[in-house]
């Protein structure tokens, strides 16, 4: 293994990684660019991700040749090269491990949200299920408000309605509040409560 050859290798990632920084804040700069943003930013993640797996292959590399029979060779030689390599080599492992950490940590979250996101349809489908409906011109004595405060249409005599518990004005048509609990809103539309 040329050692020369891996440090000059590894110091020109490193440039490369310098001018996508540079390519970076030029294009924020850029008019033409800030009015493509969307390609702005699928150019940049592109450039990272390329420099990144770039670097990955890299280290995966220097690392087989640093534990090689050859580096032991080298190690007495070239103790300097070997010392800088092993430097470099130790800064992209604590970067890999942050890496795997923090992709471990959001996988963690993405987790949970979505179990969230289910447990609540799982709590509106109940919702769903507990609402009582009634024909509204059963409810007209008790001067109701003549539009559903979630479609803002009103009610004909013969549409299904829902009162819901927090306030015995608070009515609404059975499909406007099936649909609003259905999104994950468990609350009432008009207190939130």
């Amino acid at each position: 293994m040329k050692l020369h050859v891996w440090c000059a290798v590894y110091f020109c990632i490193s440039m490369m990684e310098q001018f996508i920084h540079e390519m970076s804040e030029r294009m924020a700069e850029s008019a033409y660019w800030d009015d493509n943003r969307r390609r702005r930013k699928c150019v940049k993640n592109f450039a990272i991700l390329f420099s990144e797996m770039v670097q990955l292959g890299w280290w995966i590399y220097g690392q087989v040749a640093y534990y090689s029979k050859e580096a032991y060779e080298c190690s007495e030689s070239e103790s300097l090269l070997m010392d800088f390599m092993s430097v470099f080599l130790l800064m992209q492992t604590c970067k890999v491990v942050l890496f795997s950490i923090a992709v471990v940590v959001i996988l963690f979250i993405i987790v949970c949200k979505k179990r969230n996101q289910m447990q609540r349809m799982d709590q509106s489908k109940d919702i769903i299920r507990s609402l009582q409906s009634f024909k509204y011109h059963s409810l007209v004595d008790a001067q109701p408000d003549m539009e559903c405060s979630i479609c803002f249409c009103e009610y004909a005599n013969d549409d299904l309605v829902v009162t819901l518990k927090c306030n015995e004005k608070h009515i609404f048509h059975k499909e406007c509040l099936s649909q609003w609990i259905a999104t994950g809103k468990n609350s009432c539309p008009i207190c939130r409560a």
